[in-house]
Formats: C-alpha cells, sequence, structure tokens
C-alpha cells in the first residue's frame, strides 16, 4: 500500500533544518537555501521540490518541541502570515505544512493553543486545513491516523465542524479511508477511537481492492487487538468476504501463520459461536488452496486441521 516512505526521504530538507535548534540559526541558514542541494541537478532542491521560503519556515516552526514555540507565536502574528496561500499551498508531493506537523511533529501542545487553532481555521474555498489532499489524496488526519496519534485524532475528531466537512470519512485516491491506514499499522488505539466515530457506511468501506479495515488488520497481522475491535464493531460478515485477490481475512491470518491469532479469532471471541464457525467453512474453502504457496505450509496446514476440528 502507498505510505510516505518516499516523501520522506525525498525530502532531505527537512532532516538539514532539524539540525538547528533555535530559530536565529534557521534564518541564518535560509540564505545558503539558493546553493544547489541535490548533487544530480543543477536546481536547487527547495525550488525543485516547489517549497517557498515561508513555507519551510512554517514547516519548521510546526515541528518545533513546545520550549522554543514562544518565538514562533511572535512570527506568525506578524501580518505577512495571514495571507492564506502560507497554510495552503502544498509542495511538489502536495504536503501543506500540516501534513509535515501530522508526521512529524509531537504538537499536542499547538492543540491547546490559539496559535494553532488559528492555523486549522485557515480556509481554501471554505474547506477547513485538515481536509486539503495531497497528490495521493489524503490529507494530515490520513497521516495521523497512520502514525498512530490517538491524542491529536481525539482532539479534532469531536470537533463537528471537521466531521461536517467529511474529513473523517474522506478517502483517499485508493479508496482508503482513516480506518483502513489504522488497522494496517496495527494502531488499536487508533482503530478504537475511529470506529467510535466514524459512520457505519465508511466504516465498512473498501478500498481500490476490495480490502476492508479487517482484511488489513489480518494481512499485517501487527496487532491481534485490532482485530478484536473491528469485530466489536461489526465486522464479523467480514470474515467470509474476499476481496479482488480472492482473499479473506482469515487466509490472511493463515498466510502469516499467527497461530494465537487464528485461534483467538475464531475460537476465543464470544461473538463467534461453534455453529456460526461451522457456517463460515464452505465459504473459505478457498484459503486451503492459498495454503500451497505459503513458505510456512505445513504450521499453517495444522491450523486448518485445527480450525476444522473446532
Amino acid at each position: 500500500m502507498p505510505i510516505y516512505e518516499a516523501q520522506k526521504r525525498s525530502h532531505r530538507l527537512l532532516r538539514i533544518l532539524a539540525r538547528f535548534s533555535s530559530s536565529k540559526k534557521l534564518v541564518n541558514t535560509l540564505d545558503n537555501l539558493a546553493k544547489p542541494l541535490d548533487p544530480w541537478g543543477d536546481t536547487t532542491l527547495m525550488r525543485k521540490l516547489q517549497m517557498t521560503s515561508k513555507h519551510i519556515v512554517l514547516c519548521r516552526a510546526l515541528v518545533q518541541p513546545p520550549r522554543q514555540l514562544i518565538g514562533w507565536m511572535k512570527l506568525l502574528r506578524n501580518p505577512v502570515w495571514d495571507d492564506d496561500v502560507h497554510f495552503t499551498s502544498g509542495d511538489v508531493f502536495g504536503w501543506v505544512p500540516l501534513h509535515y506537523a501530522s508526521l512529524l511533529g509531537d504538537f499536542l501542545s499547538w492543540y491547546e493553543s490559539a496559535i494553532f487553532w488559528k492555523i486549522c481555521t485557515k480556509t481554501r474555498e471554505k474547506r477547513p486545513v485538515f481536509a486539503l489532499l495531497d497528490r495521493l489524496g489524503r490529507s494530515p488526519l490520513h497521516i495521523l491516523a497512520e502514525t498512530g496519534k490517538r491524542q491529536q485524532l481525539q482532539v479534532v475528531l469531536p470537533n463537528g465542524r471537521y466531521q461536517r466537512s467529511h474529513a473523517i470519512g474522506r478517502v483517499s485516491y485508493d479508496q482508503m479511508t482513516l480506518l483502513h491506514l489504522a488497522s494496517c499499522s496495527g494502531n488499536a488505539d487508533c482503530v478504537e477511537l475511529l470506529a467510535d466515530s466514524m459512520e457505519l457506511e465508511a466504516r465498512r468501506s473498501v478500498d481500490l481492492w476490495g480490502r476492508s479495515a479487517l482484511h488489513l488488520a489480518t494481512k499485517s497481522s501487527k496487532n491481534p487487538d485490532v482485530a478484536r475491535i473491528l469485530l466489536r464493531y461489526g465486522f464479523l460478515d467480514k470474515i467470509h468476504k474476499a476481496d479482488k485477490f480472492a482473499m479473506t481475512p482469515f487466509a490472511y491470518l493463515l498466510m502469516q501463520t499467527e497461530e494465537t491469532v487464528t485461534k483467538w479469532l475464531f475460537a476465543s471471541d464470544s461473538r463467534i459461536q461453534r455453529s456460526q464457525r461451522r457456517s463460515y467453512w464452505p465459504r473459505l474453502t478457498l484459503s486451503a488452496d492459498r495454503l500451497f504457496i505459503s513458505p510456512h505450509h505445513h504450521e499453517a496446514f495444522s491450523l486448518w486441521d485445527w480450525c476444522l476440528r473446532s
């Protein structure tokens, strides 16, 4: 699935700016940004990324530690920053400053400050900044969900302004919602928060490849608590649903040979009774065919036999 590693690798400029701990040192280095930083090109990295100096300064301001925010608050109060373009114009990847803050910064203190809410309420075409999308069709909320920042999401989601803008249920170009990304990353806290906040239709939606959040949770097998939470929020009938790769959540579990996860999913959970488990086996026969390509097919077959005997 698409992730943000490419953007993080390409933005060498952010790693360079991260070396400077004070705004004075950062301002002194802005004069050096005109020098070529890309060894394969004759243009500056800043121009290549379509980032202005003010855009870079604002990105750096949003990821500053709390003890260094006082100077940046004075900077942001300057009328030159009142133009919406500094908050809503994206770089070559379509990232606005809030995308960087969502990925790189632990900025909970910003949610408690008037300056941060000033940034959040900046609009373009009557859309909040949290609804702005990058080239992959993902908003800063998608990044918060993927990186597991529950505290930041918890502050934004109860606000009806962003829920009415459909930011929470917004899908990216690959049709992934916030719940898809959080489930794939194994962030149980974010999954529980999103499943409780999202509407039923958005919660049970599938991505471009027909995968639900339960498919992605079992495919990654990073956190079994994610599957437990999804089952509690109405994903029980998704167990036998196949995606466009003809794979069910149960098949993904068997491919991973996570014995504890499989036993827990089909036996320990009280919502899947013994009679219900037996009714699923005719629909899951395709999973047995998939086991032949598993590198751990012996362990997978033992799991399959255990499930059939249950």
